[in-house]
């Protein structure tokens, strides 16, 4: 699906065509059936390619004009030929047959041998990072087991961030299975990537999740620390288009090859980094890197052909910052494809699946900034997701045909068909206009915790707090928007609204959370109320419908401003 909740019309006409695959095309029915406004230009397109299909039948044939003369036969020709050949004496024609293929093969050799040549030459550069990768994590694992062997093994801890949310977890030989809760979002994703969660950041782990893929990239690195030039690591990033894992870095110390770090890019836009805190029983927190054990120079020394590039620093969060401005600039943080990282001392933007138009515009808005990078990648239809939404559709398909009910009650109120048209379409634009706001908001609340804002500049503040600060009022106009539009037409369905209770967010990323949630709750309750209902939106009696999307409304409107709230002083 391409867009903010709507099919493209790349997609409808592939779909039309045939040519999408069978998920894609299930994935295209399931929302066909809950949205007019794809079915309706579903049908303006099939209406154009019946028109085409006419003219080129009926009025094209006789539009065309008469030929100038007829076709030559060609087989008259090779007739002629043949009786001329046919006259000349037979070793004549022996001879000028072996010697023009002689010429023939002397021609083809030469481009045959060049062929292969450019063949090879390209292979090998194709294949040298894998080469390196390979042998990297190769030497990375036998380090492993030679650290190992022979010396009790303790569990060792990790560090695990997701946007702003920290947790230490406890793994290796003898480590209990994690029960923190707030790791509970990322265990499913390491599952769907067929990545081992228990113990993910490994050189062994990392490479049975790259050996299993089909198609892949790899880039190796070596990496200095500009403060302590005696310091240096080996960053291996896998790129794929055929994983639910789209890229993964890991880095390991020059010195004994034992990871570090680890970053992870989903094609769900989440991103996941782990960093090695040392044993369980240590108290320091200070990592392997600091204090490497002795290990056989045989097994851990250096690949100097991984050194095919140095990075003085990582980058900053001001530099990301800077990114997210640009795409700001050009409203391509608003509903498009893409995801935002810093990989070492790149700002990384990548966009799956995004318009080739938009795609130039970010490269060449980008282009000035030698700390960024675009990258584009196909996201393709996740197997997992359509299996999800065609089980959702099948489980809401009784609630739509109760919640189909309140569409005629509603016309009735409003005084018409076209009243009612006119009704859902604003109140499905506003919802629409709020929800690339509210995951604009959310998208920097991922992106600048509590301590990413700290480290800024109080220039980059000041600009942070400005987006924020236009996203949250224009979340909070269409939230009231949404309120003040369906108020009245609920209150005439018996609808009466509830006391909403404020909350007090610690700051404005808590706050972003709290209209997010809230915001999908509005959302799935206009569906249900519309007739479009989706599983989960339908949890409580039919006949309560118009009450909770009341409150709903109200609450969301009352989010919207805490959060504007919690963002200015």
């Amino acid at each position: 699906m391409t867009g903010p909740g709507h099919a493209g019309d790349g997609e409808l006409l592939r779909y039309s065509d045939g040519e999408l695959t069978p998920a894609e095309a299930r994935q295209v029915r399931a929302h066909l059936d809950s949205c007019w406004q794809c079915r309706a230009e579903l049908g303006e397109i099939e209406g154009a390619i019946r028109r085409c299909v006419r003219y080129r039948k009926d009025d094209l044939p006789e539009r065309m004009p008469v030929p100038p003369a007829p076709w030559m036969d060609i087989r008259v020709r090779m007739a002629e030929l043949d009786q001329v050949l046919a006259g000349r004496p037979w070793h004549a024609r022996i001879w000028e047959e072996a010697s023009a293929a002689f010429v023939r093969q002397r021609a083809w050799a030469g481009a045959v041998a060049v062929a292969l040549v450019a063949a090879l030459l390209v292979n090998q550069l194709r294949n040298a990072p894998a080469v390196q990768a390979a042998e990297l994590l190769d030497r990375a694992i036998r380090a492993q087991e030679t650290r190992i062997a022979g010396v009790e093994v303790k569990p060792r801890r990790i560090e695990i961030r997701t946007g702003s949310r920290r947790s230490v977890r406890t793994v290796g030989a003898g480590a209990k299975a994690a029960s923190d809760g707030s790791l509970a979002a990322v265990e499913p994703l390491f599952a769907r990537a067929r990545y081992d969660w228990n113990d993910p950041l490994s050189a062994s782990s990392y490479a049975h999740w790259r050996d299993a893929l089909p198609e892949k990239r790899d880039e190796v690195t070596a990496v200095r620390d500009a403060a302590a030039p005696g310091r240096e690591w080996y960053r291996v990033r896998t790129t794929t288009n055929a994983n639910f894992l789209h890229s993964a870095t890991l880095q390991l110390t020059a010195e004994d090859l034992r990871p570090v770090e680890a970053a992870f890019e989903f094609v769900s836009q989440d991103r996941v980094e782990i960093s090695d805190l040392g044993p369980a029983d240590s108290l320091t927190g200070i990592r392997p890197a600091e204090s490497p054990p002795a290990v056989s120079p045989a097994v851990v020394s250096p690949i100097e052909t991984a050194r095919v590039a140095e990075i003085e620093r990582p980058a900053t969060p001001g530099e990301e910052l800077a990114v997210w401005v640009a795409l700001h600039r050009m409203g391509a943080d608003l509903g498009e494809p893409i995801a935002v990282s810093r990989e070492g001392g790149r700002v990384v933007v990548r966009g799956f699946g995004l318009n080739a138009a938009v795609g130039q515009r970010i490269a060449s808005e980008l282009a000035g900034n030698d700390r960024a990078v675009f990258e584009t990648a196909n996201a393709g239809a996740d197997p997992a997701v359509a299996d999800l939404r065609r089980g959702m559709a099948v489980q809401s398909a009784s609630a739509a045909r109760q919640g189909a009910q309140w569409q005629s009650e509603i016309e009735a109120k409003l005084g018409g068909r076209a009243e009612y048209d006119e009704f859902v379409d604003r109140l499905l634009s506003s919802e629409d206009r709020l929800m690339l706001r509210v995951h604009a908001v959310r998208r920097l609340a991922e992106r600048f915790g509590p301590a990413e804002v700290a480290g800024l500049s109080p220039t980059d503040r000041g600009v942070l707090e400005s987006m924020l600060r236009e996203h949250g009022r224009a979340a909070e106009a269409e939230a009231a928007a949404i309120e003040e539009r369906s108020r009245p037409v609920l209150q005439a369905l018996g609808a009466h609204a509830a006391a909403i209770p404020a909350l007090s967010a610690a700051n404005w990323q808590e706050s972003a959370g709290e209209m997010l949630t809230e915001a999908r709750r509005a959302e799935s309750l206009v569906a249900a109320m519309l007739g479009g209902v989706t599983a989960g939106s339908v949890d409580g009696p039919v006949e309560e419908l118009p009450t909770r999307l009341l409150s709903a409304t109200a609450a969301l409107r009352l989010r919207a401003s805490e959060f504007l709230r919690a963002t200015i002083p």
